[in-house]
């Protein structure tokens, strides 16, 4: 048989790797001049190619992870790390079960691709785009490809979501099945960049400063209640924060705005150091409140906070109020940012929503409407959070895909 798989990311690339036998011949088009742009993006260039938690806790943790069972019982973590260590690559853990490759290098897990590729004969044409394709009785019956009719047997759609569309995702093979009355779920960033049109924000006196482990809680304005709170890394942008605390919680902050809930954040800038403890080194020290704050946090967070306190920043600690130090305290331990605004998808790491679940078969990911048409990767409605869960996802779809595909046999 002829298959087409359209996408040369992780996801394509892998169902090609699984759909080629001795009776298939197999061909990938990519929309870019070369492999796996967006693979070598991720995490910084290092590339959380994984999740080492078991298929049970996945499940729970992915959105819409229970269509995800028998895809994760076929090709689960360990078929992640036999796949790599056949090509010599290992993969080490991280904290939160994150997985990397050895060499701390996406660039790495590309050349795994390509050894794989090139050793199965599998012909990637580059610089080529799907204009459109013909249906006939439910199935495909050609493809126009940069303008010419081609043929094949079976299609395995793999060309990602609708962020970085500068790189190929822009949406365009979701359009052509909505067009032929594929459901399908609304898109929205996940993994997205904050905005804020606070204080804090367009004074950009913090602009550029990072934190490392801070706390952040995530409230609603029409509620006291926490909804979501954790820890990790936040760096303050020109718009807003950004970092994987803001990242993490961006796709809960989306959904608040969706409905009007106004959400806020609440920073606490120093975990590892309680109130009460501050309290005594600052009743305790003989220097200014500027110089202690200064061995605790950056200097220009410490000077921020003193002069929207209107507290002299030379000022012995003997001589503050406690009414300065309260304000102090609350700066520090539950700083407030409104979040107005979570960046658009085109700036977001990974797309929410896609192609309804409910079009394809969790047994082949082969759309009912459309028999000889596979679907894998960020083009379905599953998503997960920071920690190498997307990338797993667009693995683990594409090896399932593949696999199916190489048990068909021509009509």
């Amino acid at each position: 048989m002829k298959i087409l798989v359209v996408g040369a990311g992780p996801a394509g690339m892998m169902a090609a790797i699984h759909a080629i036998n001795n009776d298939n011949q197999v061909t990938i088009i990519e929309a870019n001049g070369s492999l796996g742009k967006k693979l070598l993006l991720t995490g910084n260039g290092r590339c959380n190619i994984a999740n080492n938690k078991p298929n049970y806790q996945l499940i729970k943790i992915l959105h819409n992870g229970k269509f995800m069972t028998k895809i994760l019982n076929n090709f689960d973590i360990n078929f992640i790390h036999e796949f790599y260590a056949n090509k010599g690559l290992d993969l080490v853990e991280e904290v939160d079960n994150k997985l990397y490759p050895i060499t701390q290098k996406s660039a790495s897990v590309l050349d795994v691709f390509k050894d794989y590729l090139n050793e199965l004969n599998i012909t990637v044409r580059y610089n080529s785009r799907l204009d459109n394709f013909k249906l006939e009785n439910g199935k495909i019956t050609s493809l126009i490809i940069n303008g010419k009719t081609e043929y094949y047997d079976h299609i395995i759609f793999a060309s990602g979501g609708l962020s970085f569309p500068n790189i190929g995702s822009d949406g365009h093979i979701h359009n052509l099945l909505k067009a032929n009355n594929i459901k399908y779920s609304d898109n929205y960033p996940v993994e997205a960049p904050l905005f804020s049109n606070d204080k804090i924000v367009k004074d950009k006196e913090l602009l550029g400063l990072s934190f490392k482990d801070v706390k952040l809680s995530l409230y609603s304005s029409q509620s006291a209640k926490i909804i979501d709170s954790i820890r990790n890394d936040l760096i303050f942008t020109h718009k807003g924060l950004s970092g994987p605390g803001a990242l993490i919680l961006s796709e809960t902050v989306y959904k608040l705005i969706e409905q009007n809930k106004s959400p806020y954040l609440a920073i606490c800038f120093l975990n590892d150091l309680k109130q009460s403890k501050l309290a005594e080194i600052i009743a305790n020290s003989d220097q200014s409140i500027r110089n202690v704050l200064y061995d605790y946090l950056p200097k220009r967070l410490v000077n921020y906070m003193l002069n929207i306190n209107n507290i002299d920043p030379h000022t012995h600690t003997k001589q503050v109020s406690n009414l300065n130090k309260e304000k102090l305290y609350e700066a520090i331990y539950r700083f407030k940012i409104q979040i107005d605004q979570v960046a658009p998808l085109k700036q977001a790491f990974i797309t929410g929503g896609g192609i309804s679940l409910d079009e394809l078969s969790d047994e082949s990911l082969v759309l009912h409407k459309i028999t000889n048409l596979s679907l894998c990767g960020e083009m379905l409605d599953i998503h997960g959070p920071i920690g190498g869960y997307n990338l797993l996802i667009a693995q683990v779809t594409g090896a399932f895909a593949g696999s199916y595909v190489k048990t068909l046999k021509k009509d």
